[in-house]
Parts: C-alpha cells; sequence; structure tokens
C-alpha cells in the first residue's frame, strides 16, 4: 500500500548524509524503510488475563498444545531479539555479506518455526487446521524473507519484498486466526504462560 521505489533514495543515502524522501503518502523515506516490511507480531499480542480457573478436558488439551506452540515461537525470539534491525541494516547495505547472512539465518529460524510446528505430535483434532495453516506460513514467511537477502538488482528486491509482505498478511490471518480460536473456545493463558503469546489485550496495537 505505498511506493516500494520511494526506498532506493533513502537507503542508498550515505549514512551520514540526512535523505528527505517521502512517499506519495507523504511518509518519509525512514518511514517508508520501517513500514517495508510487516513482520513477525511482536507487540501485537499480550494479555492482562489471570490463569483460568477450572478447565474442561478440551480446554486443557488447548491450553497445553498453545503452550507447546508458544514455547516454540517465544525460544526464537530469545534467539532473535533484533529481528527488526537486522531487516534494517540489510536494506540499508545490500552489498554487505555479513547483512545478508544475519537476514538468511533470520527467514532460516521463521522457517524453522513452521518445520517444528509441523513435526508436533498430539495436536488436537479441533485446531489442526488452524496449526497446519500457520505452520505453512511460518515456513513461507522465512522462504520469502531469505530471498530477500539474496535479490541482486533494485527490481528484484522490491519484487522480493512484495512477495514477502503477501506471505506476511496471510501469515497475520492465520497467527489472529488461531489466537481467536483459542478466544472462543475460553482458553485463557496466564502471564508467564508461554501460550500467552495467542492471547489478545483488547488495547493491543496491529503493526
Amino acid at each position: 500500500s505505498f511506493d516500494y521505489l520511494a526506498l532506493f533514495p533513502e537507503l542508498t543515502a550515505p549514512s551520514s548524509g540526512s535523505a528527505s524522501v517521502s512517499d506519495s503518502n507523504g511518509n518519509s523515506g525512514a518511514s517508508v524503510v520501517a513500514q517495508a516490511y510487516q513482520f513477525i507480531p511482536t507487540g501485537l499480542v499480550a494479555t492482562t488475563a489471570q490463569t483460568a480457573p477450572s478447565m474442561t478436558p478440551t480446554q486443557q488439551a488447548l491450553y497445553d498444545y498453545g503452550n507447546v506452540v508458544g514455547g516454540t515461537i517465544q525460544a526464537f525470539e530469545r534467539e532473535q531479539p533484533n529481528e527488526t534491525e537486522v531487516l534494517k541494516d540489510q536494506a540499508e547495505d545490500r552489498s554487505d555479506p555479513t547483512k545478508a547472512a544475519a537476514l538468511v539465518s533470520l527467514g532460516q529460524g521463521l522457517a524453522g518455526i513452521g518445520a517444528r510446528m509441523e513435526d508436533m505430535g498430539d495436536v488436537p483434532s479441533s485446531v489442526s487446521s488452524f496449526h497446519s495453516a500457520l505452520a505453512q506460513s511460518y515456513e513461507a514467511i522465512g522462504t520469502k524473507l531469505q530471498l530477500v537477502a539474496k535479490a541482486q538488482s533494485d527490481a528484484d528486491f522490491v519484487q522480493a519484498i512484495e512477495n514477502y509482505d503477501a506471505a506476511a498478511n496471510t501469515f497475520l490471518q492465520n497467527y489472529g486466526a488461531l489466537a481467536s480460536y483459542f478466544s472462543a473456545q475460553g482458553v485463557v493463558f496466564g502471564q508467564t504462560d508461554p501460550g500467552n503469546v495467542f492471547s489478545f489485550n483488547s488495547n493491543a496495537a496491529s503493526l
């Protein structure tokens, strides 16, 4: 929904300079860079709910499942605490092989979440379709992100970002669908539960 071509004057400006490029919506070049990537929902989800009192067997199974998946996501976030910086650094210096390798590693980590989800056993049947969709989305955004790092020309770079954003939009829908399912089933995660990554705060902001 914004002009990707407005990225390039900002990305190619000397690091000591102060580019003042704006896109068609009036956003500064730096702002456009920040908006260029949809990304994993860090900050999108939060919880203020208290631990659920008693649960039915179905709720308990979903609660246990949510904590397993949530633990996998949290482990990735601990390993990759500077995701946005990795994205920004590579976009600003696409010729740097170290920065490209860092972005490839980030993509591999995201795809790894999906692979581990695919290998999970004991996924409750009621949530299997949500589970599969989210696992496939993690693999898709991880793969697309690696292709961004490997893009050589400006045109290929823009196309790679657009392809990644399309996959990321689907990812966010699938992530939200699973979170909404937990809520609809009355499954509540405490603030210290790994599954709280799927608990929406009424004031949570979308990326």
